[in-house]
């Protein structure tokens, strides 16, 4: 399974900072960094948007499930302490 890297995560609202994160995404892009992608945001009318770029069905679950150990583990970093409590 390759390396998780979490490119930004922020709880913000600001628009600009999202729209920095979302142009350094495409310099990546640019510089031929990034291969593939998945995205999914939100409207500001609470409508998900979708979509993907070189990812088939398989692909798709594939890059899912790494999203889903990077939120895995920001639940773990977020309870670390309580963790602890139980192992000791």
């Amino acid at each position: 399974m390759p390396k998780v890297v979490r490119l930004f995560n922020e709880q913000e609202k600001n628009q600009m900072g999202l729209v920095k994160h979302i142009e350094e995404l495409l310099e990546k892009a640019k510089s031929g960094e990034i291969q593939n992608v998945m995205v999914a945001a939100e409207a500001s009318d609470r409508t998900i948007m979708t979509g993907y770029y070189n990812l088939d069905a398989q692909e798709k679950q594939y890059m899912l499930g790494h999203v889903q150990a990077d939120i895995t583990m920001a639940i773990v970093e977020a309870n670390v302490d309580r963790l602890i409590e139980f192992i000791d």
